[in-house]
């Protein structure tokens, strides 16, 4: 049994560090997104969280999403690593 407070934390890094001007915090449905200084937390309930880790690829496609979003005002590259656990 998981307890209600239990989350899996998936955390990215990615660069150039100071890519967004400040500290952005999204909410997607599986939980919060926080992003800031070259580093990006998602924190999911584990009750939700499936056991084949399936939807690590889909948060990255959403935290994808937002880089190329910010890209198209800022023209500057980026590169986002893939998730650990």
């Amino acid at each position: 049994m998981v307890e209600m407070n239990t989350v899996y934390i998936l955390e990215w890094s990615f660069t150039p560090p100071d890519y967004f001007e400040e500290p952005v915090d999204f909410a997607c449905d599986h939980g919060l997104i926080h992003v800031e200084n070259g580093r990006t937390e998602a924190r999911v309930p584990a009750d939700i969280y499936p056991s084949d880790h399936s939807l690590r690829n889909q948060l990255h496609g959403e935290l994808d999403a937002r880089f190329l979003a910010a890209q198209v005002l800022s023209h500057k590259p980026y590169d986002l690593n893939k998730s650990s656990v």
